[in-house]
């Protein structure tokens, strides 16, 4: 610990030397109200501080002290092999210099000349900052939370002058910084209101990369600032917008570092693909190829998911040789799945990231719009995974008669007789997509459910209800077996009698659907790619598909695109995808409100790669009566059958109490 006599000697030293000094905190922030700018010679002054701080610690304000400091870093990067590059010939142990807690080392030169040197941040080289006007460093023997500083050196009187070859890099840099900041501010554009955060934002980042100093870039921006935005914004607000964008450039200013790394990701990965192709198509075709930011891997892996073969797609893309070497440095426990999972994540935050940007701006300006245009943009976002599955036909022949010989249970039935006939769908089949669709309430969820709720007693089922919590969903199946409506349930006015039953009856439930799972949280196609990896359905069920998070340039496209991916999910896993849509308003304009396919043609070509395509029909769905009804004749109109006859009309009951479908 310094004692406040010592700390009156280390003062007086300074002060006979010119250095103008002031208390700084154990984080090496000024102790005074007005920083740096408060640093004196003035013992007097010092005393006072002393009194009232009793500081372990001081800095020299190297602006009015005629001080350049070469502040060496170690933390990042090893400086001193920076400062040995620039072969200024600098003998530590005969210079005025200081060890830092952190290793680094601080040199000390005077500058009596008439020309000021800017601070600067590794403008001379990786790890070396220069610290000179409007800028300071701690001195020793202060103390702050990382350590001591300590001498180190020649310290005879005021530190040596600055060797010209040192000061001619420095006045290099400054006139450098002057050419980059005209080459960027030589566009007059004017920036609006709604525009001028963002503008200036973008052109603090460009000049910040361009190795300015933070001093030349604060006064380039308030000058931009004065000129072209109307009205100006305040010094204040362009101080804050200058400190965002170096934060955000030398987060990118480790970019490179990330890169290189980045880049071996990608080439590991698709080093795995090559060693196991097929494992490679069962865990990873859900990867997005503009997910990697490598061409000739985004070229590898696109032609793979096109043709399959892991060979042609080397030898097409150019890098044969190459991924041939990766695959030495694959180890053991290498999958391609874990670097797809890591390709995926950085392309994710990449995204997010640029997002942020556009969520910090429209705050800053106070945009509205733009606010909530960000936020359903950072909500929604997923990325699109791809693949398309081409066998050869010997292959397809071998699987056909596999099937054949083996009593395979290709055909998963519903447990609605009148489906699962032979003259009607059959039941279910592996690798297919089918839509039950109909109008708000028609019936679809119930119809799904009932099919989800039967086929979990043989078989796994998940169901992902976009729609209804997976209470409610559950409720309409544990109610009726306790004869108890669910609105008593919500309302809590159960006696003791409807509570028993109803745990009874949820018990009884559980016991009797082992297999079945439901997810009632956000999903997008990518993220029901993964779940099924790992849970290896039998059927799954997705109610409704509009409500998937995918992102699409419009809403046809979009569902287009979606059930495409659950198409290809479908064959990939061997499963059954069963998926709830909603039709137009199409049925009521008509006098025949019978639905057709047309109906469906507006929210997505969905019919176009559904294999199966189900709607539903209720007269009394349209009636205008007052009668109450418990249960009505309800029809499935096959409008898709691929493998089957279309056009057919399935006719059942409906329980609408009971939410239940009768088909015996």
């Amino acid at each position: 610990m310094i004692t406040k006599e010592k700390m009156k000697e280390i003062i007086n030293y300074y002060s006979k030397i010119g250095f103008y000094t002031f208390p700084v905190g154990a984080n090496k922030q000024p102790l005074t109200p007005n920083g740096y700018k408060d640093a004196t010679l003035d013992l007097a002054v010092w005393e006072q501080w002393i009194n009232k701080f009793n500081p372990q610690a001081l800095a020299v304000d190297c602006g009015r002290s005629k001080l350049v400091v070469i502040d060496i870093d170690v933390k990042r990067v090893d400086g001193f092999k920076s400062l040995e590059k620039l072969e200024l010939g600098i003998d530590y142990k005969n210079s005025f210099c200081s060890m830092t807690p952190t290793k680094g080392m601080h040199i000390f030169f005077t500058n009596n000349t008439n020309k000021p040197i800017k601070n600067s941040i590794s403008r001379l080289g990786e790890g070396i900052d220069v610290k000179s006007n409007g800028g300071y460093v701690v001195l020793p023997p202060s103390e702050i939370a990382t350590g001591i500083y300590a001498k180190y050196g020649l310290w005879k009187g005021r530190p040596a002058n600055i060797p010209d070859k040192l000061l001619k890099l420095l006045e290099n840099i400054e006139k450098q910084e002057s050419i980059n900041i005209q080459s960027n501010t030589s566009d007059k554009t004017v920036f609006k209101e709604g525009e001028r955060n963002d503008n200036l934002f973008r052109l603090a980042c460009s000049l910040w990369v361009k190795n300015i100093t933070e001093e030349t870039l604060v006064n380039a921006i308030l000058m931009e600032n004065s000129k072209r935005c109307e009205p100006p914004l305040s010094e204040s607000e362009v101080r804050t917008i200058v400190k965002s964008a170096m934060k955000y450039s030398q987060s990118n200013s480790y970019t490179n570092q990330k890169e290189e790394k980045r880049n071996d990701i990608y080439w590991l990965f698709a080093a795995s693909v090559y060693s196991d192709p097929e494992t490679a198509i069962a865990t990873c075709a859900w990867l997005s190829p503009e997910a990697i930011n490598n061409y000739s891997i985004r070229l590898f892996w696109t032609m793979f998911l096109e043709t399959r073969d892991h060979v042609k797609a080397a030898d097409g893309a150019g890098i044969l040789s190459d991924i041939i070497d990766w695959t030495a440095k694959l180890s053991p426990s290498d999958t391609a799945l874990q670097f797809a999972d890591r390709i995926d994540n950085d392309k994710y935050f990449s995204d997010m990231d640029k997002l942020s940007h556009n969520l910090k701006s429209a705050i800053y300006n106070r945009d509205i719009g733009k606010l909530n245009e960000t936020i359903k943009k950072m909500y929604g976002y997923t990325s699109n995974p791809d693949g398309r599955r081409l066998n050869e036909i010997s292959s397809a022949v071998s699987e056909f008669k596999n099937l054949v010989s083996s009593n395979s249970d290709r055909i998963i039935k519903t447990g609605i007789n009148k489906f699962d006939s032979p003259l009607a769908i059959c039941g279910l089949e592996r690798q297919t997509l089918s839509i039950i669709a109909g109008r708000p309430s028609m019936g679809k969820s119930a119809l799904a459910w009932q099919i989800a709720q039967h086929v979990s007693k043989s078989y796994k089922v998940l169901y992902y209800s976009l729609e209804m919590s997976t209470i409610s969903l559950l409720a309409r199946s544990i109610c009726p077996i306790a004869n108890v409506q669910w609105a008593l349930v919500k309302s809590g006015n159960l006696n003791d009698s409807q509570k028993a039953r109803l745990f009874e009856a949820a018990e009884k439930f559980s016991a009797t659907h082992p297999n079945l799972i439901v997810d009632d949280n956000p999903k997008s196609t990518i993220e029901i790619w993964k779940d099924i990896m790992s849970i290896k359905p039998d059927l799954v069920v997705v109610d409704h598909i509009r409500l998937l998070s995918d992102k699409g340039d419009n809403e046809n496209l979009r569902l287009g695109n979606i059930t495409y991916k659950l198409k290809e999910i479908a064959k990939v896993f061997n499963c059954h995808v069963l998926c709830v849509a909603q039709l137009n308003r199409g049925t009521e304009a008509r006098t025949d409100k019978i639905p057709q396919l047309s109906d469906l043609r507006e929210s997505g070509q969905i019919e176009e790669n559904a294999d199966l395509v189900l709607m539903l029909h209720r007269e009394d769905y349209y009636e205008n009566s007052s009668i109450d009804k418990t249960i009505v004749p309800i029809d499935v109109w096959v409008r898709k059958n691929r493998d089957g006859i279309s056009g057919g009309k399935i006719s059942l009951q409906f329980d609408l109490p009971k939410q239940i479908i009768i088909g015996d």
